[in-house]
């Protein structure tokens, strides 16, 4: 768990470093066919900007103290629950790990740098950072073991048929 945290941590700090230092004061560019777009954004809210106008006491009560009250409550959960399985620890430290990314740049800066847009046609994600795609990817390792469960994929076929399910 350690490990996927500190690759996450630095891999968002490092990506967030180099946005700044390139695409500062340059226009965005395209690659992968206009499939990725990278463009420098300094996000002073939470999630797609939610929370960017509050005024600056309240974005800090909230994105600092809260967030950081948060992240650490939930690594100490995590680190004394014996019983997750790897996807979960897994996800948990990325989550944790992209979100106390994100706090150091409200701390060092007061605002997160994001730089990446995807695109698929019309389609497009909002601009993000490497740090909300470990969050996303952590969520997703959260839920899938539930997933796999209530769906039967979980389980050993002989299992679902003694279950009454299909082999």
């Amino acid at each position: 768990m350690a490990l996927a945290a500190a690759a996450v941590f630095a891999a968002d700090r490092a990506t967030k470093a180099a946005a700044v230092a390139r695409l500062r004061g340059r226009p965005p560019r395209l690659l992968l066919g206009g499939a990725l777009e990278l463009v420098l954004s300094e996000n002073s809210g939470g999630f797609l900007s939610l929370g960017g106008r509050l005024p600056p006491e309240a974005r800090y009560v909230l994105f600092v103290l809260l967030v950081g009250a948060g992240l650490a409550a939930t690594s100490v959960w995590v680190l004394r629950s014996r019983a997750l399985s790897t996807a979960r620890s897994v996800g948990a430290a990325a989550m944790i790990a992209g979100g106390a990314s994100n706090l150091v740049d409200r701390v060092l800066r007061g605002r997160v740098v994001d730089f990446a847009i995807l695109r698929a046609g019309a389609l497009h994600t909002g601009v993000f950072n490497v740090a909300d795609a470990a969050i996303l990817a952590g969520a997703v390792l959260w839920v899938w073991p539930a997933f796999r469960t209530s769906a039967g994929f979980g389980r050993h076929s002989s299992e679902r048929a003694s279950k009454g399910g299909n082999s």
